[in-house]
């Protein structure tokens, strides 16, 4: 099936309002996530309507709230999400961090009692539209854990996100997205909805074994994702991810891995004014000279080009801009079927 971004957007939204959720909101997730099928990312995009329909359902999104700033500092922000949609607290984070550091040059702020927020690119780059660095992590304090230690057989770990943009002249802006975790859970979910399996070397059973079974992480003992690095490195995935935790759930308050007993993701964002440390041109020269040289680098036998962390994104966002968003069978089901019992054709 494939449908063009506006309309799909049009759908997504008149699910969530029929759901239950504001006009402006409901667009707002929408956009949100049809952003993230025309960059590529589908695991993050509309495969979630139907999830943030259930959780709409059973009151663990409160569509009635908004997000409260607890404490506000001269470059630092608090923001209770209220267990309103993830989305619409990120956004207002970053917004109020680039804000602040137009202002002073450096800001950051955190958020707790938060819903799912989708990709962090989609936050981190707006930054960017400000001449300025973008930097957000995601921790999950929730009680189903997805990714082992280092040398653990058991998952404790969220999959712990982090995405940094950075402009880059006449390039495309640098968007670094990642999970700390060797996948992110959602890519699994969209594996097995694919009926595929995982490369070796992302995931263990219950019993500490590797597989490349996508189930394994979804039964009960269930398996575990491995970190990022695995499995030859995956203590520095595993430092990094315990990093992120602790500046998501700790320093928020949201909670640390598995402290929680709802998923309850907790963030950290932080913008730069690159003005504050150096002149626009000195940067551009500097970043935009770093790309050519990375990209004149002899290509590996192994690989067909050298790309830079966004520069795919933003040429499949062109790409399906153009020629619309192939979106998969059983996705596609899920949100008809959806749509269908809340009276929306």
């Amino acid at each position: 099936m494939k449908i063009s971004a506006p309309e799909l957007i049009e759908l997504a939204k008149k699910i969530l309002v029929a759901a239950g959720a504001a006009p402006a909101d409901a667009g707002l997730v929408a956009a949100n996530l049809v952003e993230s099928n025309l960059v590529g990312h589908d695991s993050h995009g509309v495969m979630r309507i139907p999830r943030y329909v259930k959780a709409i359902g059973s009151g663990d999104i409160d569509v009635t709230t908004r997000p409260t700033t607890v404490k506000d500092g001269t470059v630092t922000t608090v923001i209770d999400a209220g267990w309103g949609f993830g989305q619409v607290a990120a956004i207002t984070a970053m917004e109020r961090t680039i804000e602040k550091a137009l202002a002073h040059g450096v800001a950051c702020a955190s958020v707790f009692n938060c819903n799912d927020v989708g990709r962090l690119g989609a936050y981190t780059i707006g930054a960017v539209e400000h001449n300025c660095i973008g930097i957000l992590t995601n921790n999950d304090g929730g009680s189903n854990p997805y990714v082992a230690p280092w040398g653990g057989a058991q998952a404790v770990l969220s999959t712990n996100p982090l995405s940094i943009s950075a402009p880059a002249g006449e390039h495309p802006p640098i968007c670094v997205d990642m999970s700390t975790s060797v996948t992110a859970g959602s890519q699994v979910q969209l594996a097995i909805q694919r009926e595929e399996q995982l490369p070796e070397g992302c995931l263990i059973d219950a019993e500490g074994r590797p597989t490349t079974d996508p189930k394994v992480l979804f039964t009960d003992p269930k398996g575990a994702l491995l970190p990022l690095g695995s499995p030859v490195a995956g203590h520095k995935g595993f430092a990094l991810s315990l990093g992120i935790d602790i500046l998501g759930g700790a320093l928020s308050g949201a909670g640390c891995s598995g402290s929680a007993g709802r998923d309850a993701q907790g963030l950290f964002a932080q913008v730069i004014d690159i003005s504050a440390f150096t002149s626009n041109d000195a940067y551009i020269a500097q970043v935009t000279g770093l790309i050519e040289r990375l990209k004149a680098t002899p290509v590996a036998e192994c690989a067909k080009e050298i790309r830079i962390p966004g520069e795919h994104s933003a040429a499949t966002k062109s790409e399906r801009l153009t020629g619309g968003i192939y979106i998969e069978d059983a996705t596609w089901q899920g949100i008809i079927d959806v749509g269908g019992e809340l009276g929306v054709a």
